[in-house]
C-alpha cells in the first residue's frame, strides 16, 4: 500500500510541476548520444531483403513463371518486402500499392502477393470488412507449398492478431498460427546467417497476437536459434507475464528476476544488438521510476546498438510518462532530446511531436497547450524537416499530408491551408486517425481550411440557407458556379456538397454512382425507393455505411464506393483490386451480407 500511495503522490506532483518551464530540458533528459557505428532501419530491411529472397521470393518467381503477371508481381514483391519491418515512412508507396491491386486485378492469386496486398491495404485504408477472406485463402494456398513454412507463418498470425486483444484460448486461428510457430522454428524459415530477425518479425509484423507465456516458451524452445536469441524471447515472455501480476507480490517480483536475468544473459552474448537491452528498460522501470541511472544505461546501450531501434525509444518513453512517475516535463525533454539528434534520415526526431500530442492530453484545454509558441514550434519544426529530408522523398506527399494536419492541429491555419492545396483527393486514413487522436473531425479541418477562402466560404453559405428555405435547384446552382470558379481544397469541398445534392437523383436513376467521399459529411434524409411506402432511410450516413456494407465510419476507401437503388434493396459495391460488391437487402447488417460475383464493371459506368 505504501507504494501504491507514493507512487500517487509522486505523479500528481509531478504533474502539478510541469507548467513551469523554467528548468532547461538538457537538465531532465542528457543529450542522446548518436555512435557512428551503431545500425539503423536501412541495416535492417538489408537483412530482411536477404531473408525474403531466400524464404519468399525465390520460390515465388519459380511460381510465377509463364504466368501473364509475372512481371509485375515480381517486382511488386520485391519492392514491398522491404516494408516488412520498421522504416521511418513503413507504409507502402501509393504507386506501389496500386501495382499489386492490378496484379491481383490480373488475375494473379499467389499467396505471397494477397497477403502483400491486404496487408497494405489495411495500413493505408484501415479494417477491410472482408480482409479474413483473402489471408484465410492466403494462408490455404501458402500451407501446400513446398519448402519452409515462413509465409503461412505471418499470414497465421496476422488472421489471429487483428481478432480481439484477448481472444480465449484454444481459438482456432491462434492454435493454428501455435502450431506454424512451431514448424518455423525448425523448417529452415530462419537460420544463423538470419542473426535474429526473427527477433524482429515477432516485435513488428504483429503486436496484437495473443501471446500464451507458457506455450510459447514451449515452441520456442526447441527452436535451432543462437542462445542469445532464446534467452532474448524467454525475457521478452517472462516480463509480460510479471505485467500481468499485482505490483509487489511475490509471482511479480520472481518473474521480473527472471526476466532479468535471461535479458542479461543475451545482451552479455550480443552487447552489439538492441533488443536485450531494450527489454531491460521495461523491467528496470518497474523497479524504480525515471530518472534512474539503470534506465537511462539501458536505453543509451539500446541505441548504440540501433539508433533508431523504435522499441528502445518507446519504451524509455513510457519511463518518462507522467502517469508512472515521470512528468510532463520530462516527457518533453525526452521529446527535444530526440529532435536534437538531427537525424531525419530516421525515425528519431518524429519522437518530439509524440510527446508533445501526449502531454496535451494531459491538459484539459489541449488546444491551448499546443498553440502555445514552444509547442507550436516543435511540432512545425519537426514536421517541416521530415518533409525537406531528400532520404524520404518516396514518402514525400505522405509526408506533407502529416505536416498539413499537425500545423492545423497546433492552431496554424494558414500552413495548413497552404498544405492542403498540395494534397490532391480526400484525406488519407492516417491523416484522419491523426485528427481523430486530436479530438478533430476530418469535416472540421477541411471546413476550417476552406473557409479561409472567401469566396468559397460564402459560395457554401448562401447555398447552405437556399437549401434550409427548400430551394434545392437554387442552391445547387450556386455551388456548380463556386466550384467552377475555384480550385485546390475550395473546388473539392464544393464538389461533396454538389455530391450531397446530386445523390438522391442518381440513387432513382438506377444505374451505379460513385459515392461521396465525405460519406460521414452527408446527411440522407430519404430515399427514392419505387415502393410505395417510400421508407425512410437513417438520418447519418456512416450508419448507412455500416449497414450496408460494413465500411468503416469515414469511408476509408476514398470515394470508392459506389451504390445504386432497387425497389427491394440497395446494391453497394467496392471496386478495388480483388473486391467484389456486396448486396443487402434493407435493413439487414454487414454480417449478413452475401459475396455475390459481378460480370463486368459497373465500377467503370
Amino acid at each position: 500500500m505504501c507504494i501504491r500511495i507514493h507512487s500517487w503522490l509522486l505523479a500528481v506532483l509531478c504533474l502539478l510541476a510541469v507548467p513551469a518551464y523554467g528548468i532547461e530540458v538538457e537538465q531532465l533528459f542528457a543529450p542522446i548520444r548518436v555512435e557512428p557505428q551503431a545500425r539503423t532501419w536501412r541495416e535492417t530491411v538489408a537483412q530482411n531483403h536477404a531473408w525474403s529472397e531466400r524464404v519468399l521470393l525465390a520460390p515465388f518467381r519459380e511460381r510465377a513463371k509463364n504466368q501473364s503477371w509475372a512481371g509485375q508481381a515480381v517486382l511488386f514483391a520485391e519492392h514491398a518486402v522491404d516494408f516488412l519491418v520498421p522504416r521511418p515512412d513503413d507504409e507502402l508507396p501509393p504507386a506501389l500499392l496500386r501495382m499489386g491491386c492490378r496484379v491481383v486485378a490480373d488475375g494473379c492469386r499467389d499467396p505471397l502477393i494477397l497477403f502483400l496486398v491486404t496487408r497494405f491495404k489495411i495500413k493505408a485504408e484501415g479494417e477491410l470488412g472482408n480482409h479474413k477472406e483473402f489471408y484465410a485463402e492466403a494462408l490455404a494456398a501458402a500451407e501446400k507449398l513446398d519448402g519452409p513454412k515462413g509465409l503461412a507463418w505471418f499470414i497465421a498470425r496476422r488472421l489471429a492478431g487483428r481478432r480481439l486483444f484477448d481472444p480465449v484460448q484454444g481459438d482456432p486461428a491462434t492454435s493454428h498460427a501455435y502450431a506454424l510457430a512451431q514448424t518455423v522454428s525448425s523448417d529452415g524459415t530462419y537460420v544463423e546467417a538470419d542473426d535474429g530477425l526473427i527477433l524482429t518479425h515477432l516485435g513488428y509484423l504483429d503486436p496484437n497476437f495473443p501471446w500464451a507465456v507458457d506455450k510459447d516458451l514451449e515452441i520456442f524452445a526447441g527452436a535451432s536459434f543462437p542462445e542469445w536469441v532464446h534467452a532474448t524471447i524467454e525475457g521478452w515472455l517472462l516480463t509480460k507475464e510479471a505485467e500481468s501480476y499485482e505490483h509487489g507480490t511475490p509471482r511479480h517480483t520472481d518473474l521480473f528476476i527472471e526476466a532479468r536475468r535471461s535479458l542479461e544473459q543475451a545482451w552479455r552474448l550480443r552487447p552489439d544488438r538492441p533488443e536485450a537491452a531494450t527489454g531491460l528498460i521495461a523491467v528496470a522501470r518497474h523497479e524504480a521510476f525515471f530518472p534512474n541511472e539503470e534506465i537511462r544505461t539501458w536505453f543509451d546501450r539500446a541505441v548504440a546498438a540501433q539508433f533508431d531501434y523504435p522499441a528502445a525509444y518507446i519504451a524509455m518513453f513510457n519511463a518518462c510518462n507522467a502517469g508512472v512517475g515521470g512528468s510532463q516535463a520530462l516527457m518533453l525533454a525526452f521529446g527535444d532530446a530526440c529532435r536534437a539528434t538531427d537525424r531525419y534520415d530516421t525515425r528519431v526526431p518524429q519522437y518530439c511531436q509524440l510527446a508533445t500530442m501526449k502531454v496535451s492530453e494531459l491538459w484539459s484545454d489541449a488546444k491551448a497547450f499546443l498553440s502555445r509558441p514552444d509547442n507550436r514550434e516543435r511540432v512545425i519544426e519537426v514536421n517541416r524537416r521530415k518533409v525537406a529530408e531528400p532520404t524520404r522523398a518516396q514518402a514525400r506527399m505522405r509526408n506533407i499530408e502529416a505536416f498539413a494536419v499537425s500545423a492545423f492541429i497546433v492552431g496554424d491555419l494558414d500552413l495548413a491551408a497552404e498544405l492542403r492545396r498540395q494534397i490532391p483527393g480526400p484525406l488519407h486514413e492516417f491523416a484522419r486517425d491523426m485528427l481523430t487522436d486530436a479530438r478533430i473531425s476530418f469535416v472540421e479541418f477541411d471546413e476550417k481550411i476552406a473557409a479561409l477562402s472567401r469566396p468559397a466560404a460564402t459560395a457554401l453559405a448562401d447555398a447552405a440557407r437556399k437549401e434550409d428555405l427548400g430551394k434545392s435547384s437554387a442552391a445547387r446552382a450556386v455551388l456548380v458556379g463556386a466550384h467552377a470558379a475555384s480550385t485546390g481544397i475550395e473546388k473539392e469541398r464544393i464538389g461533396w456538397r454538389i455530391g450531397a445534392f446530386d445523390f438522391q437523383e442518381k440513387l432513382a436513376a438506377g444505374t451505379w454512382f460513385r459515392l461521396p467521399s465525405n460519406l460521414d459529411d452527408v446527411a440522407w434524409k430519404g430515399a427514392p425507393w419505387s415502393n410505395p411506402q417510400r421508407r425512410q432511410l437513417p438520418a447519418r450516413s456512416s450508419r448507412i455505411a455500416r449497414t450496408l456494407s460494413g465500411l468503416p465510419a469515414g469511408n476509408g476507401g476514398g470515394g470508392a464506393w459506389r451504390i445504386r437503388g432497387r425497389s427491394e434493396r440497395i446494391e453497394c459495391g467496392y471496386f478495388s483490386c480483388f473486391l467484389w460488391p456486396t448486396t443487402l437487402r434493407r435493413g439487414a447488417t454487414a454480417a449478413a451480407a452475401k459475396r455475390t460475383v459481378w460480370r463486368g464493371d459497373p465500377g467503370a459506368a
